[in-house]
């Protein structure tokens, strides 16, 4: 059997959701529908849940594209080895969740006419997830009149560690050592 030419896209799949920055990194699957991440907001590639090893360079590795646009989400989705478009105004965005369990993800994004988009991912990209959600919340109330519905980001407080004597003796040498 002769092995797949590697490629860039194969080289850096992995469970992670990744940003897409230029034409190069758009999924080949998707490249005939001519997304232009300049031209995006954002734009996201979800991988399918297949671990690596299982993989080479000749599959289709993303299961969705998400574009967010000017006034729409733009929502690219693997069927074999075609793909759907679905485009979705903000002004029928109703809500967006997300939802982690430990390495199980889920983004639902429930739209004006009761339907429902589901997306699963891994959990490792929850903070991109995140953020997606803050975004598509935020472009959905500015379409609906209401102006930066998104709340400020707060500082995060640092966790409270309890420590014995040894472990606080340690960390005081290293804190003396740097």
């Amino acid at each position: 059997m002769t092995p797949h030419a590697r490629t860039a896209e194969h080289d850096a799949f992995g469970p992670w959701i990744d940003t897409v920055r230029t034409a190069d990194e758009v999924p080949r699957l998707y490249r005939p529908h001519g997304v232009d991440p300049f031209a995006a907001r954002l734009v996201l590639k979800v991988p399918r849940d297949i671990p690596r090893r299982d993989t080479d360079p000749s599959m289709d590795l993303y299961d969705h594209l998400l574009v967010v646009g000017d006034r729409d989400l733009e929502v690219l989705s693997r069927v074999g080895s075609a793909f759907t478009a679905r485009r979705i105004p903000f002004a029928d965005l109703v809500a967006v969740r997300d939802r982690v369990d430990l390495l199980d993800g889920l983004l639902t994004v429930h739209m004006a006419d009761g339907e429902a988009l589901r997306i699963p991912f891994n959990g490792a990209s929850a903070d991109v997830v995140v953020e997606l959600t803050e975004l598509l919340m935020t472009l959905a109330g500015e379409s609906a009149g209401v102006p930066g519905s998104c709340p400020t980001r707060t500082p995060r407080a640092t966790p409270r560690i309890d420590v014995g004597q040894d472990e606080a003796g340690v960390a005081a040498a290293y804190w003396d050592l740097a």
